[in-house]
């Protein structure tokens, strides 16, 4: 399949009639996030242009009750993985429950080289700053300033990397003739060419914290590139809850995904991006992901799974079994899972792991003591059993930017 790049075109001036009156309605209640979207692509020329124009009003992601703020503190500092960004070196895991191998990531295959442009500034006015900021209300890890920018001392998680600390927009990017949106975070200095990072969301969508997550790949040196896989029905900001984005997600076909992934890693690795080496990381559905794209997928370099489920899908759509097809892995996976996850227990981690011991690709998996599901995402306090653990979250990041 040959992936080409469309190059967004140029958006109207913001004081254009048509602007101005989709965004007063918005501003007065009268449209809704599906209308707005489809008006605005209609008359910007393109799917991620409207999607930052909303963004740029404030409906940054579907709306959502703004959590309790969390009762533990996060350590909150950028860490730096060993070694050059340029050509991130894999060392030995920390110690794990289980037989664990040291990762020796392999450079990602580059087959062809299509034309392949980011989307140019210039879509809206807000396509580098206002898109990409933590939405008002959601809880911010303490140790942050109120704009979400790291201010603690020493090794820690980068969460709340503002977005006028790296290069960051959206972009849409061809598979086939589909337009497919995602959010593309860049170094803000160096000249590259930066290896990759796909970046795969959680059941609810390309949300303020996984575009965060993506600002954090590039703050390391890499360009992230966090894919919609809700592109096809609007993407993620034309659903109006949570719920409504995961009840949509959930109908994502799992060979729908994998081409998808295909098309970025042909679009990372052309003309226009030419990443050397390309990973993937994945957290929660994106996790489950994350073990399927590493055995289907084609020219992934390294991926790292968070709390991803290893058996079946949980619908009809979800037709790969990640232990079933281990020995089909591809490329390097690290695992990152949580001992007090209700859905995966210990037992089933390691039963993946003995399974995906047939490809003899590198394995580093790790299964954090008194963590919960959903532990990386600091936006959703913890209960235990699901939620953010801070020192759980730095161990797994700081691991995962040396296996990849």
């Amino acid at each position: 399949m040959t992936t080409t790049i469309s190059r967004l075109p140029t958006a109207p001036n913001e004081n254009e009639p048509e602007v101005q009156s989709l965004v007063a309605a918005w501003y007065a209640g009268t449209i809704g996030r599906r209308d707005f979207l489809m008006r605005a692509t209609a008359t910007l020329g393109s799917l991620a242009a409207a999607t930052t124009l909303l963004e740029s009003c404030g409906g940054s992601s579907p709306t959502v009750t703004p959590p309790p703020a969390p009762t533990t503190a996060a350590t909150t500092a950028a860490t730096r993985a060993a070694g050059s960004a340029a050509a991130p070196a894999a060392s030995p895991s920390a110690a794990s429950p289980s037989a664990a191998a040291t990762t020796a990531p392999t450079a990602a295959a580059a087959s062809g080289s299509p034309v392949a442009t980011a989307a140019p500034a210039g879509t809206t006015a807000a396509s580098s700053v206002s898109a990409a900021t933590r939405p008002a209300g959601a809880s911010v890890a303490s140790g942050t300033t109120a704009s979400g920018s790291a201010v603690a001392s020493g090794s820690g998680v980068a969460t709340g990397v503002p977005a006028d600390a790296v290069n960051a927009k959206m972009i849409q990017y061809k598979n086939g003739t589909t337009d497919i949106i995602a959010y593309e975070a860049r170094p803000k200095s160096g000249t590259g060419p930066f290896p990759a990072i796909i970046v795969i969301h959680e059941n609810t969508g390309l949300t303020d914290h996984i575009k965060d997550v993506t600002r954090r790949v590039a703050k390391e040196g890499y360009i992230g590139l966090g894919i919609d896989f809700l592109s096809r029905d609007g993407g993620t900001m034309a659903f109006n809850t949570p719920q409504d984005a995961t009840a949509a997600i959930n109908k994502v076909a799992d060979e729908q995904m994998i081409s998808d992934v295909n098309a970025a890693i042909t679009y990372l690795t052309g003309s226009g991006v030419g990443a050397p080496k390309v990973g993937l990381v994945g957290f929660c559905l994106g996790g489950r992901w994350t073990l399927v794209s590493a055995e289907k997928a084609k020219g992934l370099g390294a991926a790292v799974a968070y709390y991803g489920f290893p058996s079946g899908g949980t619908n009809a759509t979800q037709t790969v079994n990640p232990i079933k097809e281990a020995a089909s892995l591809t490329c390097p996976l690290m695992g990152n899972y949580g001992a007090a996850d209700p859905g995966i227990p210990p037992a089933m981690v390691q039963q993946l792991q003995q399974a995906l011991q047939a490809s003899g690709k590198p394995l580093d998996f790790k299964v954090f003591d008194g963590t919960g599901h959903a532990f990386n995402n600091d936006t959703r306090p913890s209960n235990g059993n699901v939620g953010y653990n801070p020192t759980s979250a730095l161990d797994a990041w700081t691991r995962t930017l040396r296996s990849t």
